[in-house]
């Protein structure tokens, strides 16, 4: 039961890691004020505007491209160990997992890291399942039954 549902977390943080990418290119975000206010923006001069057309440095497509690609890789190690029982998916997972707990970490205050987060809740239920998996076969964590 445990690889079954390490199977359906990898499959479904891959595919939220996809769907947060292209939200983020393709949705307009509220990125600017229209006017300089001292005390806030007024609601009415909030401009919306695409992070394709928002004149961005690498830095930030960087940061936006890596956490797919950490989710991505996370997903694709926990896919295969789960259902191709590829011992070093597991190394994918986990290290997929923590960088992109980092980087959501980072970016928590701001849209970007908000929408990975449920590609990182995906990869972090298909972490605990490889673990569950391994701790509960005495074959699993790399003990020889005789």
């Amino acid at each position: 039961m445990a690889r079954r549902i390490e199977y359906g977390a990898g499959i479904a943080a891959a595919v939220l890691a996809i769907i947060g990418l292209v939200a983020l290119l393709l949705a307009p975000l509220p990125i600017y004020c229209a006017v300089h206010a001292a005390n806030g923006c007024p609601a009415k001069d909030v401009r919306s505007v695409r992070l394709v057309e928002a004149h961005l440095d690498s830095g930030v497509w960087v940061y936006v491209i890596g956490m797919a690609i950490f989710l991505l890789i996370g997903g694709a190690g926990a896919i295969a160990e789960a259902r191709y029982r590829w011992r070093p998916g597991m190394l994918l997972l986990w290290a997929g997992a923590i960088l992109a707990f980092i980087g959501c970490s980072i970016g928590a205050g701001g849209i970007i890291g908000l929408m990975y987060l449920p590609g990182l809740l995906a990869l972090s239920l298909a972490g605990y399942a490889s673990v569950y998996r391994r701790l509960r076969s005495p074959r699993g964590n790399g003990q020889r039954t005789p």
